[in-house]
């Protein structure tokens, strides 16, 4: 129950696969200054985020997604119609309902509605839950 809520709530949490993978954009903790406050404090990385919040734009966000496979914290994402190079997102939260798994990940911002798969073999399809 509480895993459930944290993804309809879009509350993420960094593990142990995940260190070092995101920036606070890229999980929405900017959204609010939920998570990072921008005029104050020092931290390891914060030139970098600073300069992201006031100069540029994040190309990915996290979005709460829901599949029939099995998923881990940490599985890529590809999306058929992106042209980047790299996984087009990464698995941040997941929690394993009786009839599918309901998971948080980050996702490139411009496909985040088109067809989001694992990285497997079985090239499992995520379904967007759209929470706004």
């Amino acid at each position: 129950v509480w895993e459930e809520s944290c993804i309809a709530n879009e509350v993420p949490e960094v593990e142990l696969v995940t260190v070092e993978k995101f920036v606070p954009q890229l999980l929405n903790l900017d959204i609010d200054e939920v998570g990072v406050n921008f005029s104050k404090g020092c931290y390891p990385g914060q030139e970098v985020v600073a300069r992201l919040h006031y100069l540029g734009k994040s190309k990915r966000r996290m979005r709460a997604f829901e599949c029939d496979g099995e998923i881990e914290v940490g599985d890529e994402l590809l999306v058929t119609n992106s042209t980047s190079a790299k996984a087009s997102g990464i698995i941040v939260r997941r929690v394993k309902l009786a009839s599918k798994s309901l998971c948080l990940a980050t996702v490139e911002i411009a496909h985040e509605d088109d067809e989001i798969t694992l990285n497997n073999s079985q090239k499992t399809k995520l379904t967007r839950i759209h929470n706004d």
